[in-house]
């Protein structure tokens, strides 16, 4: 598929456009890299990566669609999470998966910045990088989530950080964090005649899916699946519990509020 302008493509949160973002890349001659390698303004670098804070589920649609087109990235896992669980059988059959296609994986970590020091974040940090190294096949580098000033552009012993200045400052780094490009699609950024040579780019899996839709579905589906999930839990475990109790509860409440 040949682009011959980024004003053609339709601006959305497709899978399809995603591939469209993809072969972009492709033909304006970068290169995926991994953090492993520096930057180098010299050749076309685009340092593709995912912070998974809610759906395993997505971000294996979209590592299985970049594989199709022989993209490889790195997805960065939270080992506390309240919406999933790495080491859950399911969830870490999901990580291998995507391991498996090719991609990395990272530790997507999150504290109380504020509470911590740096030589605490990096203890605890390492902590959580050797308890994830225990089940999957990890590399040493870190994305904060919600990193407050004191994380970006500083360099931390034993990892890499996505925030460091040759990651995060010296390139162009450009997200769709909260389903909002702050300076546009990156499709529109690759059609610019002064294109930056090496990007960052951060992509939520959470908010791409099979078509375009209002991006608080993506949220509400989820938690219909949720609520799926702990109903068939809670009827596997405990034989009092009536099955489907919760499911029956979440769709009355559901017709109440239309």
């Amino acid at each position: 598929m040949t682009h011959q302008s980024g004003n053609r493509l339709k601006c959305n949160f497709s899978f399809k456009h995603y591939q469209e973002i993809l072969e972009l890349f492709k033909e304006r001659g970068y290169r995926f890299c991994f953090f492993s390698e520096n930057p180098d303004l010299k050749s076309k670098k685009v340092y593709l990566r995912h912070d998974i804070e809610i759906s395993l589920d997505k971000a294996l649609q979209l590592a299985q669609i970049e594989s199709n087109n022989k993209v490889y990235s790195t997805y960065f896992v939270q080992v506390s999470n309240f919406l999933y669980n790495p080491f859950n059988k399911r969830h870490a059959e999901i990580i291998k998966k995507i391991n498996g296609l090719g991609h990395q994986v990272g530790l997507h970590f999150w504290d109380d910045y504020e509470h911590l020091n740096k030589k605490e974040i990096s203890r605890e940090v390492i902590r959580q990088l050797q308890a994830l190294r225990a089940y999957f096949n990890v590399e040493d580098v870190v994305s904060f989530h919600r990193p407050t000033d004191k994380l970006f552009n500083k360099k931390f012993n034993g990892f890499i950080s996505t925030y460091e200045t040759k990651f995060f400052k010296d390139i162009k780094y450009l997200s769709e964090s909260n389903a909002i490009w702050r300076e546009g699609c990156i499709c529109k950024w690759l059609n610019k005649p002064h294109c930056p040579t090496n990007f960052q780019l951060l992509i939520h899996p959470l908010w791409w899916g099979k078509r375009e839709k209002d991006q608080n579905k993506h949220l509400y589906n989820l938690l219909k699946k949720g609520v799926k999930r702990l109903d068939e839990s809670l009827a596997n475990n405990f034989r009092i519990y009536k099955k489907k109790f919760f499911l029956i509860k979440f769709y009355n409440y559901e017709k109440k509020t239309k």
